[in-house]
Order: C-alpha cells, then sequence, then structure tokens
C-alpha cells in the first residue's frame, strides 16, 4: 500500500491537510514500511496562499482539489493531522483513504498505527467548516 503523510517539516504529521508543505511518501509491504520521496505542496489554494479563508458571508472559499489529487494520486491512503470534509470527500472519491493522526506525531509512528488499524477515518474527525457543493 501506498500512503502519503502531511508533513511541514519532513518528520512529523502536518496539522491540516491544506496548509502542509509536503507529503512524505511511504511503501507499506508485507509490515515493514519505506521511505519513498517528498513531494512539496504547490498544489493547493491553502498551501499557494491563494484561498480566501473568509469568503463574503464569512465562508470558506470554494476551490478545487485537482491539483493536489493528482500529485498523490497513485497513494491508497493518506495520512493528516486534519482536513476539511470536502477534502476528505475528495479523497474517498479518487480511491484515497484519508485518515486523521493526532498532531504532531512522527510519520512513521502514524504508518504504524494505520497498519495496525488504530487510526481513526478522516469522515469521522473533519472540519465541517467549508461549503457543500
Amino acid at each position: 500500500m501506498r500512503i502519503a503523510v502531511t508533513t511541514d517539516d519532513g518528520e512529523s504529521v502536518a496539522s491540516h491537510f491544506g496548509r502542509c508543505q509536503a507529503f512524505l511518501i511511504l511503501d507499506a509491504v508485507d509490515g515493514e514500511v519505506r521511505f519513498v520521496e517528498s513531494r512539496p505542496n504547490r498544489h493547493t489554494p491553502h498551501a499557494e496562499g491563494q484561498c480566501a479563508h473568509h469568503a463574503e458571508g464569512g465562508a470558506h472559499a470554494r476551490h478545487s482539489h485537482d491539483r493536489v489529487m493528482a500529485l498523490i494520486g497513485d497513494c491508497q491512503a493518506l495520512i493528516s493531522g486534519g482536513m476539511g470534509w470536502r477534502a476528505a470527500a475528495d479523497l474517498e472519491a479518487r480511491g484515497i483513504r484519508p485518515f486523521l493522526a493526532a498532531a504532531p506525531c512522527g510519520a512513521a509512528h502514524a504508518v504504524s498505527l494505520l497498519l495496525t488499524g488504530l487510526l481513526k477515518p478522516a469522515a469521522e474527525g473533519a472540519c465541517q467548516g467549508h461549503p457543500a457543493k
């Protein structure tokens, strides 16, 4: 299984999917976890500083997750400290199962928790502050 982990420092789980600096890509095969690469997050409006956090009426501005989904599209799971419900739904729709890990948490530890079934699916704890489609 290929797993993407959000990170700001290259070692620990970042607190938010859209604002992370990079994605650590790891392969888990037969109980072994192998680092593949780090992919810089230049693909979300949050990371690029282009997201109007409080659009008219105080709602979160609508934006597409397509570019970041393409960046991690070869992954079957994603671990983050948090994310909005739209991001979680978009990941699920593309076959990437999103999970939440307490941040800060080491990426390797978070992957171990995922592999042992101890991480909560993101749908159970995603931020509800983003508008519906």
